[in-house]
């Protein structure tokens, strides 16, 4: 039997995160509750007139900040290299910066 979960019992996106590794947070909240994250690559966003706040700001700092702080905030639980990986095999996806 499949238990409905609410999203407030999970959270909603971290906004100290601002703009990368919000989803990579509430991925690894979603897995410690025992749920399994499917990704859908047949889905696609498209930011039409190129609406990305990467556009104003260095994506590489940014990452790189975003990163520092999912570490950082879970105490290296997992490590990310380990939660890339698993993320990866699970959901069929890459996980890279752009």
């Amino acid at each position: 039997m499949i238990e409905k979960l609410n999203l407030y019992d999970v959270g909603l996106l971290d906004e100290r995160f601002f703009n990368i590794f919000s989803d990579f947070d509430f991925v690894w909240r979603l897995k410690k509750k025992g749920l399994k994250v499917i990704a859908t690559p047949e889905v696609t966003i498209d930011h039409f007139g190129e609406a990305s706040l990467t556009r104003f700001m260095d994506r590489k700092a940014e990452y790189d900040r975003g990163r520092k702080f999912f570490e950082e905030k879970w105490k290296n639980e997992p490590r990310y290299d380990e939660f890339r990986k698993l993320y990866e095999k699970e959901a069929l996806v890459s996980l890279e910066p752009h």
